[in-house]
């Protein structure tokens, strides 16, 4: 949830499953994990998790919202998911549109999106881009989002 280098977690198990799953734990990670895991145990008592959980969430708001902004008025864009806290926001082209061909063609330039029809259900016709929002902010962002836009304007024709 915070950063993936620091591949720590936790997970709530029925009382009886908690010896095995210890057993389990201790088998899959020898090096032990003490010092890190008491400093996250504290980082969540002090309510810091909490509060860096809220911030990130109004932080990646904000982000969708400079992407919602650039791309909701493309020719072929049939919608964008409204801005959430989410790490991530969908566009849906109108049908027949090749989403996996676009984002081969974004990757070419260096933008990088996830085709939304492979995730679909196979009754799901939906096409469309999957983009995240974690990686840029700021100016960087405001900048790679015209970019997309302008990437997505002459694709879709």
């Amino acid at each position: 949830m915070m950063f993936p280098g620091l591949r720590l977690g936790y997970l709530v198990v029925p009382r009886h499953l908690a010896a095995p799953m210890n057993r389990l734990r201790s088998e899959l990670f020898r090096e032990g994990r003490m010092l890190d895991q008491a400093v996250l145990a504290q980082f969540i008592f002090d309510g810091d998790l909490d509060a860096w959980c809220r911030r990130i969430q109004r932080d990646y708001l904000g982000r969708q919202q400079v992407l919602h902004d650039q791309l909701r008025s493309l020719p072929q864009v049939r919608s964008v998911s409204p801005p959430s806290s989410a790490i991530s926001l969908c566009v849906e082209f109108a049908p027949g549109i090749n989403d996996v061909g676009i984002a081969q063609s974004l990757l070419k330039e260096h933008l990088i999106v996830r085709p939304l029809s492979p995730v679909c259900a196979p009754t799901d016709p939906r096409v469309g881009l999957v983009m995240g929002v974690g990686m840029l902010s700021g100016e960087t962002l405001v900048r790679e989002a015209q970019r997309l836009r302008r990437s997505l304007e002459a694709l879709l024709r």
